[in-house]
């Protein structure tokens, strides 16, 4: 049985201040919704989930997690963002609470964000969707890796870190129209990926995602949706994301990694 809870406070919400909300500890967090009120996603700047002393999830803004649910059809209200650790989209209810977010055995666990500073009276309320205890087993990690290119046409990202299962690649830049996932460069390489942006989108819709065209170009190697499918990193000696872009410009990599916490 789940249970519908609203969190303690959050702590200082204000503009320009650094908001934080201290989960309480022993259940088993499936999401986080937020309430806002005054603000909107893309003003909660600099947002983590920190488990312990560990940044779990790290992005630039709350604005990347509202993209990644509408991304994989997890509805969102108005006002409203949810931070997901159960995964809906998964096949089987045992796949999508794999990466629910025990806390049985873990020191702390608190969601930090920036308020920016031109908001007028924030307010924000936490609620949550919990069940049983259970220990921190895997977890959904995300990371961003931004890159700068002084030039249009095919690029070559060589530095997406490596040792854990990796769910999806979201590179967030509007004029990516081919891409390339390449391991072990060289002699004995293999091309995981090697599609136009239209028939990757396409693909991803056939199994009920939903591409977000016109900012993002998703390299989803789990489209469907089974714990099997993860892209394994542990013991590649290479692994290159070879975008081909229209435009120079920033390009911005958001990786949903699959992984214990004391891996990546």
């Amino acid at each position: 049985m789940r249970e519908y809870a609203e969190l303690p406070t959050v702590q200082q919400v204000q503009p320009g201040g650094r908001a934080q909300l201290t989960l309480p500890l022993g259940t088993t967090y499936d999401q986080v919704t937020f309430q806002l009120t005054n603000c909107s996603s893309t003003d909660l700047k600099n947002f983590k989930v920190i488990v312990g002393s560990k940044a779990i999830w790290d992005v630039k803004d709350g604005g990347v997690i509202r993209d990644l649910n509408a991304y994989y059809g997890r509805v969102e209200a108005t006002g409203m963002l949810t931070c997901w650790f159960y995964r809906p989209e998964m096949i089987t209810e045992v796949e999508r609470t794999l990466t629910s977010l025990g806390t049985l055995d873990v020191p702390s666990v608190t969601i930090q964000f920036d308020i920016d500073s031109g908001v007028t009276n924030p307010a924000i309320k936490a609620f949550a969707l919990r069940r049983r205890p259970s220990p921190l087993g895997a977890i959904t990690k995300l990371r961003e890796y931004p890159v700068t290119f002084a030039t249009g046409g095919k690029q070559d990202i060589d530095n997406i870190p490596r040792g854990a299962r990796i769910s999806a690649i979201h590179m967030f830049k509007s004029d990516v129209t081919h891409v390339e996932l390449v391991t072990n460069n060289g002699a004995g390489a293999y091309k995981v990926v090697d599609w136009p942006k239209a028939l990757l989108e396409a693909a991803q819709k056939q199994y009920g995602r939903s591409p977000l065209t016109a900012k993002a170009t998703h390299v989803d190697l789990n489209v469907l949706s089974k714990a099997d499918q993860l892209m394994p990193t542990a013991n590649l000696v290479d692994m290159r994301l070879k975008p081909t872009i229209e435009s120079s410009g920033g390009l911005t990599n958001v990786v949903e990694y699959i992984d214990g916490f004391h891996g990546i």
